[in-house]
């Protein structure tokens, strides 16, 4: 713990606990919001319409603590090591609650993209591809996954802001996608199309709100931009459609304890090991404080971490050069038993023939390869 603060000293980081929330909004800013996703499949909460959703400093607190992260070589998602992360989280919740109906997920992310250095954002994907679509709206049309994604420095065109494709321009957002043909393609049939894309650059502070069903994407930004792009983003959904990934935390009241954080954090960047950069060895770091705080996860969320552990572990050692470790010697047994562990996942995933939720950007790369990651 005081490694943790150490990097980031103007940040908390407190025991678990039960907080208060707050809801920053309006009642007609939350109906105007509903309204807006039920037609368009997002919203924006701006802060000249909607004022501060939260105390100005905690974005620049927030935006400096990834900074800090990154720079000795932490993946920026590790901020929700902090309880200002936890505390952002619990505004956005109850909006969240009020405007969707969706409780806290626990699908918790974080960015810092740097044009300067040719990183983007995530390409076109949708942040869930169930095998039948309409099941997951329900009778009032609500998704019953959404996500709210923050601006913790200004999002631009420049240095990488979202890009969306509304819910009247896409075919699949209902219906569910083609097996064979590209949502993208299937959206965008004419040159025409291209102009119902739409841009959403956010000021510090400000809040994109979208659903699980609408395509969007995280732009390259210009090269000679000099200012990062720096995000979070937090997943909501009715439990009935996909549970909490924390089994005994029912709602983001709930601080996760210092090494329940690490366990979920650990166990995020096990799940989305194809969208960050980071050796074998922290891979297999993160496996391991992942597993020793297996006891909190929900099941399927627990299956599925393991399984993509497995391939992402397959992958890094297959090839080196993509994610390098430090020192292969040092690790050869530790490697050893994993690959053991893997072996046997996979054993066991071909025995149950269980298939668990697909997470974003499957079936939505049909004609691109492997999707690009941040």
């Amino acid at each position: 713990e005081k490694y943790w603060i150490g990097l980031c000293p103007k940040l908390r980081i407190q025991e678990s606990c039960e907080r208060r929330l707050e809801c920053p909004l309006e009642s007609k800013t939350i109906d105007s919001a509903r309204l807006r996703i039920l037609n368009d499949g997002y919203t924006e909460l701006s802060t000249d319409h909607h004022g501060q959703l939260w105390k100005p400093d905690i974005c620049r607190s927030l935006a400096e603590g990834i900074r800090a992260l990154t720079e000795n070589g932490w993946p920026a998602s590790f901020i929700f090591m902090y309880d200002e992360a936890w505390q952002l989280a619990n505004s956005i919740a109850e909006f969240m609650k009020a405007i969707t109906g969706n409780e806290i997920s626990y699908d918790m992310l974080a960015w810092h993209i740097d044009p300067s250095k040719s990183q983007s954002g995530f390409s076109p994907h949708r942040d869930r591809q169930p095998d039948d679509a309409r099941p997951t709206f329900r009778e009032d049309q609500m998704a019953m996954y959404t996500t709210c994604w923050v601006a913790l420095t200004d999002a631009t065109p420049d240095n990488g802001c979202l890009y969306v494709i509304p819910k009247h321009s896409d075919p699949g957002y209902m219906e569910g996608d083609d097996e064979v043909k590209d949502p993208l393609a299937v959206a965008l049939p004419r040159k025409e199309s291209f102009q119902l894309i739409r841009a959403l650059p956010a000021k510090t502070g400000e809040a994109l709100l979208f659903t699980h069903r609408i395509i969007h994407w995280g732009s390259s930004g210009r090269k000679g931009s000099k200012q990062p792009r720096v995000s979070l983003s937090i997943g909501f959904s009715d439990p009935k459609f996909e549970k909490p990934y924390l089994k005994d935390k029912p709602s983001a009241q709930f601080w996760p304890s210092f090494n329940e954080r690490v366990g979920l954090v650990s166990a995020q960047m096990i799940s989305y090991y194809q969208r960050f950069e980071f050796s074998a060895e922290l891979l297999q770091c993160f496996y391991k404080k992942f597993t020793q705080q297996s006891d909190i996860f929900d099941g399927t969320y627990l299956k599925n971490t393991k399984r993509e552990f497995a391939n992402a572990l397959k992958e890094t050692l297959a090839d080196p050069n993509a994610h390098p470790s430090a020192d292969a010697d040092e690790s050869d047994g530790d490697e050893d038993d994993l690959l053991d562990e893997a072996l046997e996942i996979m054993l066991d995933a071909e025995v149950e023939e269980e298939e668990l939720f697909d997470d974003d950007f499957d079936n939505c790369e049909y004609n691109s390869g492997n999707s690009e990651a941040n």
